[in-house]
């Protein structure tokens, strides 16, 4: 699991969350220097960043891992994540990959309801 969590990923993260995915061409964002992406927000303040940022790390791995495995999967993992029919991310189509992957239901519904608490706070 990576320390830090790009901009790009965050961002993609809250949108699929709520439901308002948008793709985003990463080229256009892209630092060649450091090759990482940079999302410009106008109304975060470095302050609210920082405590967003600390949220994110505050959350158990598992939590961690679902969320990077849905901002940072190719679109094949993604389509065994979403639902057979209308092809969208939910949390029930998601909660059902996780539970086969762990095979633990209430490791997922705990993961879960963090996540979503996680997202209520942002």
């Amino acid at each position: 699991m990576p320390k830090a969590v790009s901009s790009i990923n965050y961002l993609r993260a809250i949108q699929i969350l709520f439901g308002e995915w948008k793709s985003i061409s990463h080229t256009d964002l892209i630092q060649e220097d450091s090759n990482e992406c940079i999302v410009k927000a106008d109304n975060l303040s470095p302050e609210d960043m920082l405590i967003k940022q600390e949220a994110y790390q505050r959350l158990s791995e598992e939590a961690k891992e679902v969320i990077m495995m849905i901002v940072s999967s190719p679109n094949e993992i993604l389509d065994m994540l979403m639902t057979p029919k209308k092809k969208l991310l939910t949390q029930k189509s998601i909660a059902r990959y996780f539970k086969k992957i762990w095979m633990s239901e209430f490791i997922t519904e705990l993961t879960i309801k963090e996540i979503k608490q996680w997202v209520k706070n942002l």
